[in-house]
Formats: structure tokens, C-alpha cells, sequence
């Protein structure tokens, strides 16, 4: 729309205006209208990769202090706290905050903290996973719901039963279908997953 305006407006001449103008050559007329729309475009290109480069470099420089001045903050926080379910820790409370101040860069660098400790540290992965099962599911998707789906295939049971928690809040179809395709060793844990998948047909109305 915008090019279109630009060409039919150029110099304040409407096509019916060019047609009927007599500037002595025809070609001059067909030629002013190219030669601003082509610095038109040129100059929409240039603040298009500005613009890019701005929110880049802003988001990089928004990751750097995420780790290197919320990151050690967090881990305190977790390593302090004794998680109660529904409650508002101060964990949750710092991530949501910096959700608030840039989601981009932040949702980057929570999953990359989760990627980082996936194997290496129990306790610090199980309270990433609370903090995403604390918040709606807008909040952190889709990372929050990617980390629920990596979370199915750890070794351990009780990373597996938040990740079903996950995408047992999240009460969509997507859940549903990831979780009829779940299997596990664990008896209760399975009977867990049976019984959510049970409540998601009746809550989206599959049956």
C-alpha cells in the first residue's frame, strides 16, 4: 500500500495528472516516478536492517546481564528456598519480572539456564520446572512448553511428573496428543499420565 501511494503521488501528480501534464518529454514523466519510488524502497530497506540490528543488539546486550548478574541472583534464590506448591516464590518473582522488561531475551536465557542443568543438577532443574508450572502458559510459551516436553524423557520420575503437570495446565490439545503418546516404567506415574489425559478429553470435549 505504501509503495503504491508513493508512486501515485509523486510530486503531487496522480496517474491522471502525469497523463495529462505537458512537460515536453514523455519520457521524463515515466521516468521521476521510478526514480522515487527505487529511493523509496532503498530507504525502506536500510531502516528495515537498522531496525533489526537495534532490537538484536539490544537483546544481546539484555542476555549478557541475564547472565551475568540474574543468573547468579536466581540460583541463590533457589538454592534458599523451600519450593510450596502455589505459592510465590521469590524465584518465580524475579524471572517474571524480567519476562516484564524483555520476554525475548528472556525466555532465550531461561532455556538455555534449563539446557544447562538438565543433566547436571536435579534440584536446580525441578525449580526451573516449578517456576514454568507456576506461570500461565502465555507467559513462557513456547519455552515453557518445550522444556514440559524434554522434561518426559529424563531419567528421573519426579522431573517426568512436572513435566506432565506442565502440559496437564496448559489444557490444550497439543498436551493431549504429546501425552497419549507417553509411556513410562513407573506404574503411578503412568497411572498419573493416563488419568490427565483422561481429564484433558473431558475438558476439551474429545469424547
Amino acid at each position: 500500500m505504501l509503495i503504491e501511494d508513493t508512486y501515485t503521488n509523486v510530486g503531487g501528480l496522480t496517474p491522471e495528472k502525469i497523463s495529462n501534464t505537458n512537460v515536453g518529454s514523455k519520457d521524463k514523466v515515466k521516468n521521476r516516478p521510478n526514480i522515487n519510488l527505487e529511493k523509496f524502497l532503498r530507504s525502506t530497506e536500510e531502516s528495515s536492517t537498522n531496525f533489526f540490528l537495534d532490537e538484536n543488539a539490544i537483546n544481546e546486550k539484555r542476555m549478557k546481564f541475564l547472565k551475568e548478574k540474574v543468573t547468579p541472583q536466581l540460583l541463590s534464590f533457589i538454592k534458599e528456598e523451600d519450593f510450596e506448591f502455589g505459592q510465590k516464590s521469590e524465584s518465580i518473582n524475579l524471572v517474571e519480572k524480567q519476562i516484564q522488561i524483555n520476554a525475548i531475551a528472556t525466555k532465550n536465557w531461561f532455556n538455555e539456564l534449563y539446557l544447562n542443568y538438565f543433566r547436571t543438577d536435579r534440584k536446580i532443574l525441578l525449580s526451573l520446572l516449578r517456576i514454568v508450572e507456576y506461570f500461565d502458559k502465555e507467559l513462557l510459551f513456547p519455552t515453557g512448553q518445550t522444556m514440559a516436553i524434554s522434561a518426559l524423557v529424563h531419567s528421573n520420575d519426579e522431573v517426568k511428573e512436572l513435566g506432565v503437570r506442565i502440559l496437564e495446565n496448559g489444557c490444550s490439545v497439543e498436551s493431549y496428543e504429546i501425552l497419549k503418546n507417553i509411556k513410562v516404567d513407573t506404574k503411578w506415574l503412568q497411572q498419573y499420565i493416563n488419568r490427565v489425559i483422561l481429564d484433558l478429553e473431558k475438558e476439551l470435549c474429545l469424547i
